[in-house]
Order: C-alpha cells, then sequence, then structure tokens
C-alpha cells in the first residue's frame, strides 16, 4: 500500500530526528570516553601536552614562557618589598623631619624669650 505524500513526509522526519538523536548520543559518548580519560591523572594529560608541544615545535617557546612567568613573579615580589621599604623609609624620613621642626620651634621660642 504506497504513503501518502504526509505520511512519506513525517516517515523522512521522523527518521531524521532519530538521527539526529542517534548522533547526539554518540557525542554524548565520546565526552564519556573523554571523561574517563580524564581519570588517568595528571601525569597523564601532561605527558599527552607534552608530546603535542613538541610535535608542534612549541616545546621550546613553551618553556622560555614559563621561565619568564617564573621570573616575573620573582621580580614583582622584589618590587613589593621594595615599595614596603619605600614606605617605611618614608614615615620614618617624615617622622625625623618633624622631630627636628619640633626642636628648632622650640629653640626658637627659647631664643625668643631671651631677647
Amino acid at each position: 500500500m504506497p504513503l501518502s505524500t504526509i505520511q512519506q513526509d513525517s516517515t523522512i522526519k521522523g527518521n531524521t530526528s532519530n538521527n539526529h538523536r542517534h548522533h547526539n548520543r554518540s557525542i554524548k559518548r565520546h565526552y564519556s570516553k573523554g571523561k574517563v580519560r580524564k581519570d588517568n591523572g595528571s601525569e597523564g594529560r601532561f605527558s599527552r601536552t607534552a608530546t603535542v608541544l613538541r610535535q608542534a615545535g612549541l616545546m621550546k617557546l613553551t618553556l622560555q614562557i614559563a621561565q619568564l612567568i617564573k621570573t616575573n613573579e620573582d621580580l614583582q615580589k622584589e618590587i613589593d618589598e621594595l615599595q614596603k621599604e619605600a614606605v617605611q623609609f618614608s614615615e620614618n624620613l617624615k617622622s625625623q623631619l618633624q622631630q627636628k621642626l619640633q626642636e628648632n620651634g622650640s629653640i626658637s621660642e627659647v631664643q625668643r624669650k631671651d631677647k
């Protein structure tokens, strides 16, 4: 018995949606396989990453960038320490100047009283 055009369309659409659902399921299956791979540990992931970087010729560049990041962190710590020292020095100098001004002010008052 031949199918009407409407029935044929719905059958085709039904098959298309089934294929699409099947495709989504297979993608999910791929994701779950990826999750299993992640459970292998960071050593496996590091090894795979290192292999890919070597193959792409990017390992040397990656190591140089890592070294620059470490150098930058070390320099930033040194800058922070120098800033703290500068603030402490400035506060100390301000305190000393205030003391000298007070001493000079007291001396000036004594000198004025003597005159």
